[in-house]
This record gives structure tokens, sequence and C-alpha cells, in this order.
């Protein structure tokens, strides 16, 4: 199906402007450049699944069928709603290719029935919240094209909130398969994947609630597929409070390991990574362990520590700068400053024995706080106090700059956040133009 245009699909809810409601992408041309002859492009299959999202469902559908694609095949799974999520999907039904709302096994149970009515090359899946960026899909599939062995494209996320209202940049690394064993850094929203490369490794994992797009990935990983980054805004992930992490902390640390299990246990994983098995458990543990220290279950955090320390006794010394950052994050610097000292107060006072190491990182997470407190608060007196608390830090503490979200969050602190957002803008607008002309090379002698 040709994606429809704005003025074909039903009017916007009152007072809803911009994109996806009043805008649209623009259709993709349907000739070669120069050589009119008729462009070929690959079906792309989006499913989303849906489940008492009625409020968000129009503004996630409509971003999709306002891609100006050639050939969209779009399909609603909807889990039994009781809201009006029904009726939105019923209001563009025609334009699905399939929909259906009846009772299923949860998130990932819905994506495989979703998937198993697909027939595009490309694949993608869109939760009920989330939204994709104006032209996503024929940025991806113009990377993709220039790209042949890649399995799975990825791009940049803004972060929105109820409203819509962009907070952050979810801006993604180049490709290491290192760095995901420790974190799933891979904005889902921004992901499609080639269909022939998925099906090497099976559907996801229905019975996981939590991390089965994190398993997935895994699995490509670990039978050796191509994972790209798109230097491209592609999509907006929504969130909110009450979060599925957040609300069975237990459950989704237990499936992070279950997906580092079944990747270190596949035959195909090198030598060289297997060496990583130890430390990557232990950061899950320890992950956790922060987590449940922020929800006050301390009995629960203590266990977790010692478990962590269990798979990797030099864990301190083997993943000093993670293990920093991963407390940083956890004593959340964007709220009170109170706050999250006694959050850092709280860790220390609670470490079980063999966790006694940790004590030495306390001076330099606390300070990175106070630093990120302050570059956020937007008030031009404390912004100065975090450059003074910048500079010795960068003497004593030269580790945070030595990754791309450690260098993002130094800028932050010296031109501050709005700025920063600007900035990024800008890339993402260079990047545009420049897709557009035709790159050549000169030839000197």
């Amino acid at each position: 199906m040709r994606c429809p245009t704005v003025n074909q699909l039903p009017p916007p809810p009152p007072a809803k402007t911009g994109w996806p409601w009043t805008e649209e992408t623009p259709p993709a041309a349907d000739l070669l450049p120069g050589k009119g002859l008729p462009r070929i492009s690959p079906r792309v299959s989006i499913v989303t699944p849906s489940f008492n999202q009625g409020c968000f469902l129009e503004e996630t559908i409509r971003s999709v069928l306002l891609q100006g694609y050639p050939d969209l095949e779009y399909i609603v799974i909807d889990g039994g709603s009781t809201d009006q999520s029904v009726q939105i999907i019923q209001k563009y039904q025609e334009w699905l290719a399939y929909w259906v709302s009846e009772k299923d096994a949860g998130q990932a149970h819905a994506i495989n029935k979703g998937f198993s009515h697909a027939t595009g090359e490309i694949c993608a899946y869109l939760n009920s919240d989330d939204v994709f960026c104006p032209n996503a899909l024929s940025s991806v599939i113009s990377f993709l094209d220039k790209r042949p062995a890649a399995a799975l494209a990825y791009g940049d996320c803004q972060i929105i909130d109820e409203l819509s209202a962009v907070n952050d940049l979810w801006l993604s690394p180049e490709f290491d398969l290192t760095e995901l064993l420790f974190r799933c850094y891979i904005a889902q929203p921004a992901s499609f994947w080639r269909k022939s490369g998925m099906s090497a490794v099976g559907d996801f994992n229905a019975g996981m609630h939590f991390a089965f797009d994190y398993e997935m990935w895994l699995r490509l990983a670990a039978v050796g597929e191509t994972f790209s980054r798109v230097p491209l805004l592609l999509a907006q992930h929504r969130k909110t409070e009450g979060t599925k992490t957040v609300s069975r902390p237990e459950a989704f640390t237990a499936e992070i390991v279950n997906a580092l299990e079944t990747f270190f246990k596949h035959p195909a994983v090198t030598a060289a990574f297997k060496l990583l098995e130890a430390d990557a458990y232990a950061i899950a543990f320890l992950n956790h362990a922060l987590l449940n220290f922020r929800l006050q279950s301390c009995d629960e955090a203590r266990q977790a520590l010692e478990t962590a320390f269990r798979h990797s006794p030099d864990l301190v010394r083997s993943q000093r700068e993670r293990i920093i950052r991963a407390l940083v994050d956890n004593a959340d610097p964007s709220g009170p400053l109170d706050d999250a000292r006694e959050y850092l107060d709280l860790v220390f006072s609670q470490l079980p024995g063999n966790a006694g190491a940790l004590k030495q990182l306390r001076t330099s997470a606390l300070r990175r706080v106070e630093i990120l407190h302050s570059a956020r608060s937007q008030d031009g007196e404390t912004l100065v106090h975090a450059r003074r608390l910048l500079l010795g830090t960068l003497i004593d503490d030269s580790a945070w700059m030595r990754n791309h979200a450690a260098r993002s969050e130094f800028l932050k602190v010296l031109i501050g956040q709005p700025a920063m957002q600007r900035l990024a803008g800008f890339k993402h607008l260079l990047r545009t133009v420049r897709s557009a002309f035709p790159r050549t090379r000169k030839n000197y002698g």
C-alpha cells in the first residue's frame, strides 16, 4: 500500500497540529533520478502492539501512515483493550493490512503474531505510545540499500513525555558488541531489520516481557549478523511514570541475565567475548541492586550486590567507569540534590562485605552528581559552580571523557542542555542536506 496523504486520513482531534496531525512526509519519488525508470522500493512491514494506550495510539498510527512511503504494510495487534483503542484502530482500518483485538500472552507474543501476517523485506515494531519521525522509512531504506550486509539498522531517538514534548535526545553510538553486553544502547523505536536476517534466529522470545528486544539483538549478534548505526533522528520514545522496569525490577534483571546466557552459550561466540561473561552478569546484578536501593528495597539490593561480586570479585577494577555512571544515573542528578546525596549515602552505608571495594568510588560519584545537578538546574550561578567542579574532575577523573555519552554530559555542563539540543538538531539538518548531494572525489595529480 502506498502511504496515504494527510488529506486522505480522518481529520485530527481538535487543537492537534504539526507532525503527525497536520503535517506529512512528502511522497517518495516514483522514478530513479535522471533515468526515468521505475523506482523499486522494498516493502516495509511495521507492527504496532497495543493495549490500553488509546491516549497515544492515534499519534503512533498517523506517524506510520504519513511516511509517504510507496510500499507500506502496517499491522496493529491489540490485546483486547478496554479503552478507546479499538475505536481508534477502526478509524484507520482502511489503511491497515491487518488488525485484531483479542487477548494475547504479552507484548512479545503480540509482535510475533503481527509478523506472522507480514510479507515485507524490512521490518520494525513501533509501540503504541512511540512515534516515527518524518521521513524515517525512506531514510532507513536508503541507508540499508547502500549496506546490503547490514541485518539491523538503528538510529537516534528523542525522549518525549505524555504531552509529546521533547525532554531529551538519545544519540545512539556506533555498534560495539562489547558495550552491548553491558547495556542495551540500541533505541528500539528507531530499529529496523531485514526479515532474512531475523529468520535465521527465530521470533522474539514470547516468554519475556521486559528484555525481549535486547535478547533478540544478542541472538543476532551471536550468529555474526552486522549492525549499522543510521546517523539520523528516526523516532520518538515516550517515557512516562510507572515503567515496567521500575514496577518489577526483579523480573527485568532475570530477563537481562537470561538474554546474556543465551548469548554466551551460543557456539559461535568467540573466546574473547566469553572472557566478558562474568563482568556482564555482575553489571546486570549491580544495576539491579542500585535500582532496588532507589526503591528502598535494601535487603534485595544487598543480595544483588553480593551476587554481583561473586560473579566478578574484581568488578571495581575492571568496570570502574561503568559503575560510577550507574551510581550517578540512579542518584538522578535531575532531581533535588539532597535526594541524590541521600541515595548515595544509602548505597554506601548498606554495602555487603564482599562489595567493600565500591567505597573508593564514592567521591567521584558524588562530584559528578553535583556537577550534573548544577548544569541541569539552568541557573547561571549554579552553572558557574558546575564548571568550577568540572575542572577538578577532569584532572582527577579523566576516564569520564573517554566515551560518547560522557562527552555529551561534559558539553551539557559547558553550554547547557538547550544549546545541546540545538546543536544536535543542526547536525541532523546538516546530514540531511549533505545526503541530498552526491559526493564526488577530486583527483589530484
